[in-house]
């Protein structure tokens, strides 16, 4: 194979050969990130199916708007409350509530459809 490169073109043998170990290897990295990407992209198809997870399912789900900040309010401080009772259970402590004082709004609109 070194032949036809030699003869063909102006170059000795050693660069005829590099270059060919150039070629090989690059087609090597190639097929490899080939196989990588059928690899996940067949497990991402397996796993779409075990799970019943589906993008049009994902899309379509109607988004729920709060019009009462008050709710929001309320849903915020019930969090809270869980997590404080329970980090005082894991503790072994008594939880003695918790007061808020303020809401702020953060900003125009609401803080988490912001970028």
């Amino acid at each position: 194979m070194t032949k036809f490169l030699t003869d063909a073109l102006p170059i000795t043998e050693s660069t005829a050969n590099t270059v060919l170990i150039v070629f090989f290897v690059l087609c090597a990295v190639f097929l490899f990130l080939a196989i990588i990407w059928l690899v996940s992209s067949l497990a991402e198809k397996v796993r779409r199916g075990r799970d019943g997870y589906d993008d049009e399912c994902v899309s379509s789900t109607p988004v729920v708007t709060v019009s009462d900040d008050n709710e929001v309010i309320a849903a915020i401080s019930a969090a809270i409350a869980v997590i404080l009772q329970e980090e005082a259970a894991a503790k072994g402590t008594a939880y003695n509530g918790f007061r808020i004082v303020s809401f702020k709004r953060a900003g125009k609109g609401r803080a988490w459809t912001q970028k």
